[in-house]
């Protein structure tokens, strides 16, 4: 969730893909793109794990199939993800993600 309590964004590891939610000052979640995809993180990637940073101007995306983090920049707006690149290398199954 971004610090404003604006958004709030989930991996879907089977559809490789990331939802992303604008969240109701009654807490309700309403869904940013009609199709829930809000990102796509690639082929074979399987995010497990998300995390926004602490100023909330990206979220970073840990993928299990890949052993890669892909960054996102949060459109702070519209809560809309644009890719801001992926580092690969990290050991196999990475488990759990968090920023600060």
């Amino acid at each position: 969730m971004t610090g404003s309590g604006r958004f709030a964004y989930v991996t879907n590891t089977g559809s490789v893909t990331v939802s992303g939610y604008a969240i109701g000052s009654d807490g309700s979640l309403t869904l940013l793109d009609p199709d829930g995809v809000t990102a796509v993180t690639g082929a074979g990637s399987s995010p497990i794990d998300a995390d926004v940073s602490h100023n909330s101007r990206f979220l970073f995306v840990l993928n299990a199939g890949t052993d890669s983090i892909a960054g996102f920049g949060i459109n702070g707006g519209d809560g809309s993800l644009t890719s801001v690149g992926e580092t690969f290398g990290l050991p196999a199954s990475s488990v759990g993600l968090a920023s600060s």
